[in-house]
């Protein structure tokens, strides 16, 4: 099994156990966020689009493109699909940590 599906199966498990996304990489000693935006710039500028509007309400994308040549003119959020079994996660998203910005998840019931 690849190390990188490893991994996955270690974060989920821990996931699984109660902790949070973040909580579960760092108990497995990797950055809280390691997602890096550096293909998906390439891939942008290949195809032309250096300004673009961007669907997410993850705003470390945004920066990233922008680090990387890409003008990102409007970030615009994704609705919420709310599920028992996505609640926790959605709530770390939500919030954020103090190495993580939160997502700006604006309808996320917090006290639910």
């Amino acid at each position: 099994m690849p190390s990188s599906e490893r991994r996955w199966k270690g974060v989920h498990s821990l996931q699984d156990s109660g902790l949070d996304t973040y909580q579960a990489n760092t108990a497995l000693g990797l950055p809280e966020d390691s997602r890096d935006y550096t293909a998906a710039a390439q891939m942008l500028t290949t195809l032309g689009a250096r300004t673009i509007r961007l669907l997410t309400n993850n705003p470390d994308k945004a920066t990233q493109l922008t680090t990387h040549g890409i003008t990102v003119t409007d970030r615009i959020p994704t609705g919420l699909h709310l599920s028992p079994s996505n609640l926790h996660y959605l709530r770390t998203k939500a919030t954020g940590t103090p190495a993580t910005r939160p997502h700006g998840l604006t309808h996320l019931p917090l006290g639910a």
